[in-house]
């Protein structure tokens, strides 16, 4: 995602991919507080692995590993059927991936070895869309931030992503962890107190991953983009919020094609929601990690007029 923030105009905060801080051009005088810098999401990318699993494929490849007699394996296909969802999205497929050709699961180096190769190209694919969305220069990219659930080894994966990408040596990177499925807006909003920390002292700030704005507003004003941790977390909110199923139509429908994939599924769910028609200009994104930690963000719409595409 792109961040884009220009402390000379008091507009909402920016998202995904790219933030964009730009200094002030005029010094605040002591007795008056400075209007808070204006945060532009300018450019979303995602990227799926290239392989799709049904339950069917994923029972066969669980009971080539494990027992089917065994009553946590059978528990756990149980489970699996009847989450609802049709497909998800895997690196290498069951049929000929990681384990296919033997009778034992892959150790930790091998899958920290496959994490730092289809990994970090995962997140380069996703980066690319986003920084060409954006439309600015690799080179004018001043900090990264990133977050993963599925690897904790060091370096950590930014240093190689930002190594593929060819970004600047002094790029300012943080790593976040811990936080689960919380992780798509927690890097969000780490992203937006980088730009907005970057403005105040003068800085620009061109960030790659998002912020928020507040508005008074109900709950059916908003197009939602939760994050699809389960079936009846959908349906829960949508019942406790009194929401109509379109208004979480992007969630439900990554939850129904790709299932939960942890952090940056909530940023899928955005990078859905706005390919699905013009839909209502503000919106809610709400993701939970562990413990119960809530991340939020309440953003608006930026529309372009015709005649200016």
């Amino acid at each position: 995602m792109t961040w884009e923030t220009d402390p000379t105009h008091g507009q909402g905060p920016a998202l995904n991919g790219i933030t964009t801080s730009e200094p002030a051009k005029a010094n605040v005088p002591q007795a008056e507080s400075p209007e808070p810098p204006g945060l532009w999401l300018t450019g979303i990318g995602t990227q799926y692995p290239p392989y799709l699993s049904t339950i069917d494929k994923f029972e066969t490849y669980v009971k080539r590993f494990y027992d089917s007699d065994n009553q946590g394996i059978k528990k756990l296909l149980e489970i699996s059927r009847n989450t609802g969802i049709e497909t998800r999205s895997t690196i290498r497929s069951f049929e000929s991936g990681l384990g296919s050709n033997r009778r034992t699961p892959s150790d930790v180096s091998e899958q920290d070895a496959l994490f730092r190769k289809a990994g970090v190209d995962l997140t380069v694919q996703a980066c690319r869309k986003a920084l060409r969305e954006w439309g600015g220069s690799f080179d004018e990219i001043t900090h990264t931030v990133g977050v993963t659930c599925t690897n904790t080894g060091n370096p950590g994966y930014d240093l190689l992503v930002a190594q593929k990408l060819q970004l600047r040596h002094d790029l300012d990177r943080t790593l976040l962890h811990g936080v689960g499925c919380a992780g798509g807006l927690a890097a969000l909003r780490a992203a937006a107190q980088l730009a907005c920390g970057a403005s105040l002292r003068r800085r620009p700030a061109r960030i790659l991953v998002h912020a928020l704005r507040e508005n008074e507003l109900s709950a059916k004003d908003f197009d939602w983009a939760l994050h699809p941790g389960g079936l009846s977390i959908l349906e829960g909110a949508q019942r406790s919020m009194h929401l109509s199923k379109d208004q979480l139509r992007a969630s439900y429908e990554i939850y129904r094609t790709h299932g939960n994939s942890s952090s940056p599924t909530v940023l899928r769910v955005l990078d859905k929601l706005r390919k699905m028609g013009d839909g209502r200009e503000n919106i809610v994104a709400a993701a939970f990690g562990p413990g119960l930690a809530i991340e939020m963000a309440m953003l608006k719409r930026c529309r372009i007029p015709q005649a200016e595409v």
